[in-house]
């Protein structure tokens, strides 16, 4: 070794090797990428060495282009779930107002996920097949139907909203 840091040839920062368990199976460690929300690693598992380094690197993709754990899950469930138990448990634990959960539950009916088909959805569409084209051309043609609720009348109706 010459000068600080690691040995010529030795992994990186979570670059582990894969081990051999107990019961003969492989298993392998894989880290999600820096910068997102998840922080614990996954594990994958094989009968042989090359099994667990194919599915090591497999899983390593999937986590690095950020693709769901199911996919054939589309935008509609992951957010109807989403919805129902993940703000639903922040209601419980007293970190968000029934009040808040109900509009974010009405814009989601109106603007997101509605059941109507003169509607621009997402609500089909799998989330591992979902890019951010879709995603404009969502926000392009939402933009352009009405909002579905009546304009708030503004105190003093002689002023200009634009003139507070």
């Amino acid at each position: 070794m010459t000068g600080p840091g690691k040995p010529k040839g030795a992994r990186g920062n979570r670059e582990g090797k894969p081990w051999r368990r107990a019961d003969g199976r492989w298993t392998a460690r894989v880290w999600p990428p820096e910068g997102t929300i998840d922080r614990k690693p996954r594990y994958v598992y094989g009968r042989t060495l090359k099994e667990v380094k194919a599915n090591r690197d497999e899983l390593a993709g999937k986590l690095s282009r950020g693709l769901p754990q199911d996919p054939d899950q589309t935008v509609g469930e992951f957010f109807g779930r989403w919805l129902a138990e993940t703000l639903q448990q922040y209601v419980d634990a007293g970190n968000m107002a029934e009040s808040t959960l109900d509009s974010y539950r009405d814009n989601a009916e109106k603007h997101i996920v509605p059941d109507s088909l003169d509607v621009p959805t997402l609500r089909h569409i799998k989330l591992a097949d979902l890019t951010a084209p879709m995603v404009r051309e969502w926000q392009r043609r939402l933009s352009q139907k009405p909002s579905g609720r009546s304009r708030r009348k503004l105190r003093g109706s002689s002023r200009e909203p634009w003139r507070l």
